[in-house]
């Protein structure tokens, strides 16, 4: 959107509930160099750096109003609706629970750090249902048009990872592009055909007969590890198989269901 005095851009991410102001500079005697001051001076001190933020909005306030207040009217609509609240909530969330796994690790096959955070989170059991949903992964980018499905050093640290945390999909965040589900399916049945851009695509049956064992046992893990510390498991699991499509979602639930009853836990 393009509005006020000078060259604005603003946007409202959805994703993680926060507005974006991209402001030129103004054009008004004594502001400007009041502005420039304050930034060059932003990194002096704690409160050089409050006050050069609280300038910049009150620049933004008196130049930019109303793109000011439609911007935040998004905000209330991200505040007020549940479900785009806790989409917010959740994908905020993931911002500080995504792991690098560097080269390094790849090439050693290393996979403590998710043992350590694990861990960590299940040290204090009142944070284990906080973090449910909240763990995603960043692996080295390998070039224009490569993805880390085609890494194979990628799949066998995916394999070990959910072998050494059998219940590790609990603490998985569902999104699709956030790539659960795709690494286990790359990393368990390694079937060349689950790559590319879109690797939570639904799958072929062949393919689908190659996962159902892997992925029934580690989502009945997630399950198991959900009840013990009385969540419901049953929309962790629903929100993981989407990406799979219905036919292949219900099957494997299906499968989690019924052994969840066999062992006492549904």
């Amino acid at each position: 959107m393009a509005g006020g005095l000078t060259s604005t851009t603003s946007y409202f991410d959805t994703t993680i509930g926060v507005a974006f102001f991209n402001v030129a500079p103004p054009s008004i005697p004594g502001l400007t160099s009041f502005m420039v001051e304050a930034r060059n001076r932003r990194h002096d001190s704690p409160q050089e750096r409050e006050g050069y933020i609280h300038a910049a909005l009150a620049m933004l306030d008196r130049l930019h109003y109303p793109l000011v207040t439609h911007e935040w009217g998004h905000t209330l609509q991200a505040i007020t609706h549940p479900a785009l609240y806790l989409r917010c909530l959740r994908e905020l969330s993931l911002l500080w629970g995504m792991l690098d796994i560097g080269a390094d690790l790849l090439e050693a096959c290393d996979a403590t750090p998710v043992e350590v955070t694990v861990a960590e989170v299940e040290h204090d059991p009142q944070l284990v249902r906080q973090f449910q949903g909240c763990l995603g992964f960043r692996f080295p980018d390998r070039g224009a048009g490569q993805t880390p499905w085609e890494n194979p050093a990628v799949l066998a640290w995916g394999r070990k990872a959910h072998t050494r945390v059998p219940h590790l999909l609990y603490y998985m965040c569902p999104e699709p592009w956030a790539g659960a589900m795709a690494l286990v399916c790359v990393a368990f049945a390694n079937q060349g055909r689950i790559t590319g851009d879109s690797p939570g695509e639904e799958l072929d049956r062949e393919v689908f007969e190659a996962l159902l064992s892997p992925l029934s046992e580690r989502l009945l893990a997630a399950a198991a590890f959900a009840s013990r510390m009385a969540d419901d498991w049953r929309p962790i699991v629903t929100e993981l198989l989407a990406p799979l499509g219905p036919e292949f979602a219900d099957a494997i639930a299906n499968t989690v269901e019924a052994s969840m009853a066999l062992s006492g836990d549904a």
